[in-house]
């Protein structure tokens, strides 16, 4: 990626790189600490969000071809604090139901259950920041606290994710990179490869979080109240 300006906090210098193809671009790389939670850094950049009402934030360790257009209209309509999106489990081991008894029940693919987990990739109203104490882990007390409130929904994605935990995982994007076969290029194709499903397996899980069709959590009724912000 060609950026126009990059912008080190920690040298305080600018550079300048010819032959872009983004304009109008400014990233800036903030030192959140070596040891700092999601929770932490995301309170650490807090003041680089400018007067922008609703920012998105990732893990940054999972690639997808996530459309982040449809993403952010679905936030808007669903006019919530916070989001998350929800993927399908990739891992290769099994889950196991069992009894009392100790005798085994069932036992079948992670990716045949109903479990959906975290994938890492959030939409946020400002609001966030007021639910985010000092040191506290983002999907932790935080979304507690919206869940409760019924400020957390869940988009539930059905294309490609995946994300880099292991050194397998890194083998695994490689060959993927090495017979061009890379669907979280979306600036290669028009269908960004959404229909690629089994690709990768080998993938550390995330926060479980279990939802109805319309996306939200099962427990949390549709809201009755509504913050009013403006949006972009």
């Amino acid at each position: 990626m060609h950026v126009e300006r990059l912008r080190t906090l920690r040298r305080k210098h600018e550079r300048q790189i010819h032959g872009r193809d983004i304009a109008r671009w400014t990233i800036t790389f903030a030192d959140t600490g070596l040891h700092s939670n999601i929770g932490q850094r995301l309170n650490a950049v807090r003041r680089y969000l400018g007067d922008d009402p609703v920012f998105l934030a990732n893990y940054s360790d999972g690639l997808s071809d996530l459309p982040l257009p449809e993403y952010l209209d679905y936030f808007h309509r669903q006019d919530t604090i916070a989001s998350c999106v929800c993927v399908r489990p990739r891992q290769s081991f099994h889950a196991v139901t069992v009894g009392d008894d100790s005798l085994v029940q069932n036992i079948r693919s992670i990716g045949g259950t109903d479990l959906w987990i975290n994938g890492g990739f959030f939409a946020f109203k400002r609001e966030i920041f007021d639910y985010l104490k000092e040191g506290e882990e983002l999907v932790e007390e935080p979304f507690q606290r919206l869940i409760g409130l019924k400020q957390l929904t869940a988009y539930r994605y059905h294309g490609f994710w995946a994300c880099m935990d292991t050194f397998k995982d890194k083998q695994a994007f490689d060959d993927m990179d090495a017979r061009g076969d890379t669907p979280w290029q979306v600036w290669k194709s028009v269908e960004g490869g959404r229909s690629l499903q089994n690709r990768m397996g080998g993938q550390n899980a995330r926060t479980a979080i279990d939802t109805d069709q319309n996306g939200k959590n099962k427990s949390l009724p549709k809201i009755s109240t509504k913050r009013l912000l403006k949006t972009k």
